[in-house]
């Protein structure tokens, strides 16, 4: 998926798009855990509010596999709309 990546000191966010809807991918260190943990955000229009995505509260060595989770569970959830 193609995605734009913004940088802070202590985390990293991920915007992309999936079946016209607006995913937004926040990952983060975890210290005392020394994983990397996701947050992952749906929103369908500027005018919805966010819907906060499942990510089933999982760490991850590497920061891709972070992210690539988060989308993932939103593109799982967005999927399962379509098909409600």
């Amino acid at each position: 998926m193609d995605h734009q990546v913004t940088h802070s000191a202590d985390q990293e966010e991920a915007i992309g798009a999936h079946s016209g809807f607006r995913i937004r991918v926040i990952t983060s260190w975890d210290a005392p855990t020394r994983q990397f943990v996701v947050k992952a955000y749906v929103r369908g229009s500027e005018t919805e509010e966010e819907v906060a995505m499942s990510t089933q509260g999982r760490g991850f060595a590497l920061i891709q596999d972070a992210q690539d989770h988060g989308f993932a569970a939103a593109m799982e959830w967005i999927d399962q709309q379509g098909r409600a």
